[in-house]
C-alpha cells in the first residue's frame, strides 16, 4: 500500500455555555513564518453571556471603544514584530488579505478587564489602581479555519512613571499579542 499524506482529524464539537462550537483541527505540519504574509485581526468578542466568574463580570465591562482601540493596536504591533507580515482590520467594509492560504486569522475572547486607574497606581501604589487586559487569543488559516496558534495573553500594569499611562498599558499588551503570534508560527 502507497504512503498517503497526513491528514487532520475533522473539527470535533466542543460546548460552551448553551452554545455548540466547532473547534478547528490543528495543522498537520509545521508551520513558520515564511507560510504566511497577512494577517486579519478581528475585533475581540466578550463573553458568552454568562458571568460565572469575577473576571467574567469584569471582561463584560470593557467599554467597546477600548475593544476598537485594542484591534487597531494589535494590527499596528504584527508589522512591527513579524518581519515580511501585514495586517488588516476585520470590518465589513476593510479591504481583506489577497491570499487565504497566506492569511491568518487573529481573534480572541476577553477573559478579564481592569481599566485601572492611574493616579491610585501612583498615590498609593501596592497593586491599587492597576490595569489588566486578558484575552484567549487563537489564530487560524484563513483558508480553512486550522488552528496555527491559541493561548491566553495577559499583561498587568501596576506602577510606571507618573503611575504609568493607560496607552502605554493598551500597547504593552498589543505588543505581546504580538509577540505570542509570532512565538505560534516559530514553534511549529
Amino acid at each position: 500500500m502507497a504512503d498517503e499524506p497526513a491528514t487532520t482529524a475533522p473539527p470535533t464539537p466542543a460546548v460552551a455555555g448553551s452554545v455548540i462550537e466547532i473547534a478547528p483541527a490543528p495543522l498537520a505540519g509545521p508551520v513558520s513564518t515564511k507560510d504566511f504574509d497577512c494577517v486579519e485581526v478581528k475585533r475581540f468578542e466578550v463573553g458568552s453571556g454568562f458571568i460565572t466568574s469575577k473576571q467574567d463580570a469584569r471582561a463584560a465591562t470593557i467599554p467597546a471603544e477600548k475593544l476598537g482601540s485594542m484591534q487597531r493596536e494589535i494590527a499596528g504591533q504584527i508589522p512591527e514584530k513579524i518581519r515580511g507580515f501585514r495586517s488588516t482590520l476585520v470590518a465589513d467594509a476593510s479591504p481583506q488579505c489577497p491570499d487565504p492560504t497566506r492569511a491568518l486569522v487573529l481573534s480572541g475572547r476577553i477573559t478579564d478587564f481592569k481599566e485601572g486607574n492611574q493616579a491610585l497606581r501612583y498615590l498609593v501604589g501596592f497593586g491599587a489602581g492597576a490595569q489588566k487586559f486578558g484575552v484567549l487569543v487563537r489564530a487560524t488559516r484563513k483558508s480553512d479555519g486550522a488552528l496555527v496558534g491559541e493561548g491566553e495573553v495577559i499583561d498587568r500594569k501596576v506602577g510606571g512613571w507618573v503611575g504609568g499611562q493607560a496607552e502605554k498599558g493598551l500597547e504593552d499588551f498589543a505588543e505581546k499579542v504580538a509577540t505570542f503570534l509570532k512565538g505560534s508560527l516559530q514553534s511549529k
